[in-house]
């Protein structure tokens, strides 16, 4: 073979790796490009999926709850009604229960228990202990000031702070809510046509029953034993443990019974009047009765909603902000309050209270547990819903809340 053709061989052989080269890396891109499409197309359908299951199991909870209370209103099985089959199917197959019947039995409770989460704004504000099963009573550290770091030296002991060998007990309290439903309307078509109200008005006075209970309790219950709220009866909900007027009756700020001009002063004092624990605007919440919130419309330094902006933090409840404290108004706060603050006259109050001195208890998570009785004598069947809860300060020294009595409608 001559020289020649052996440099053709050469030439053409370079070329030929070069193209190959180009193939090569051509061949790489599209495949790179193949895997990224497929694994974004991979992703997506995860997604949909995640949230096609999502909104299923919502929907097979809110299926269920609607079931069950059917069943309750109508004193009938859940298996007598004709949904029941395909729901069950549904729920074994997207949600897997251990028992499918009971899951079902006891959505009605905890939807409950979530719908009533929507309604809740005293308590909302505070932080929750949950009382296991089987334990009469839980206690936790009390607190004397807030947790401060300290510098220390190597191989020395830490400085104790915040948290003492003192001991806050909560015992939660029952509180209930019956429904009676007579036999007249425990035919399929009405009670169909009733389960929402039933189960607003649950919602309803459940949630009422813990405002009312968190703003005014007092287990004083008669006046000569100091009852703030004038004489009431041992079943009251009012008696299950002392709220924020009853804490705040060591620390109130008199309005005066004064114009709007002098709201504003006011409720800055109520702030004055708890030193250190009103300093931290994030840690302060103002509940006041739906009166005083009129009455607040007229401060310019009150922000309504619309002027507070979608980026700030909003709180379950809150309707507006004075001076950066979110404002709460709660149907607790009557108008039919003394000049001192107690029940029996025609003037109302405010609260200003520091959230982390404070804490609710409940049991279960706070669910709504719910029984069916049946009075055979009257043809009724009678719904209860109750859901335990307790409340405390969490050191008795402290002075956390700010009562503000003696405010004019």
């Amino acid at each position: 073979m001559s020289l020649e053709i052996i440099k053709t061989l050469q030439s053409e052989l370079a070329e030929m790796k070069v193209e190959l080269g180009k193939v090569r890396a051509d061949a790489v891109a599209e495949s790179k490009a193949f895997a990224e499409e497929l694994a974004a197309n991979l992703k997506e359908t995860r997604k949909t999926t995640f949230e096609d299951a999502q909104i299923d199991t919502k929907a097979l909870k809110a299926k269920a709850s609607d079931l069950s209370l059917k069943a309750q209103l109508s004193g009938k099985s859940m298996k007598d009604f004709a949904e029941y089959k395909d729901l069950a199917s549904m729920v074994e197959k997207s949600i897997k229960p251990a028992d499918v019947a009971n899951w079902i039995q006891n959505s009605f409770s905890s939807g409950l228990m979530e719908a009533l989460r929507l309604d809740l704004k005293v308590e909302a504000l505070f932080s929750t202990f949950q009382i296991p099963a089987g334990v009469q009573a839980l206690q936790v550290p009390a607190k004397t000031s807030n947790t401060v770091a300290y510098l220390t030296q190597p191989a020395t002991n830490a400085i104790e702070s915040a948290m003492t060998a003192g001991k806050i007990s909560f015992t939660a309290k029952k509180l209930k809510t019956l429904v009676t439903i007579a036999d007249e309307t425990a035919n399929e078509s009405i009670i169909t046509a009733i389960m929402d109200v039933v189960r607003a008005d649950m919602i309803s006075t459940l949630a009422q029953a813990s405002e009312n209970t968190i703003v005014n309790g007092n287990t004083d219950i008669t006046v000569a034993g100091g009852s703030i709220n004038g004489e009431i009866t041992a079943t009251d909900v009012k008696a299950a443990f002392d709220g924020l007027r009853k804490a705040g009756m060591s620390n109130t700020t008199d309005f005066g019974a004064g114009a709007d001009s002098t709201l504003l002063a006011k409720f800055r004092a109520m702030r004055k009047s708890m030193g250190v624990y009103g300093v931290n605007v994030s840690d302060l919440a103002l509940i006041v009765s739906p009166t005083i919130m009129y009455r607040m419309l007229n401060i310019p330094e009150v922000l309504t909603m619309d002027k507070i902006g979608t980026r700030a933090t909003i709180l379950n409840g809150q309707i507006a902000s004075l001076d950066g404290i979110p404002v709460i108004v709660s149907e607790a706060l009557t108008s039919t309050l003394l000049a001192t603050g107690k029940e029996g006259g025609a003037l109302t109050g405010a609260l200003l209270v520091n959230k982390r001195w404070f804490a609710t208890a409940t049991r279960g998570g706070g669910a709504a547990e719910v029984e069916l009785d049946r009075n055979i004598i009257n043809g009724t069947d009678i719904i209860v819903a109750s859901r335990y809860l307790d409340f405390k300060k969490l050191f008795d020294a402290a002075v956390p809340v700010s009562y503000g009595i003696n405010i004019a409608l």
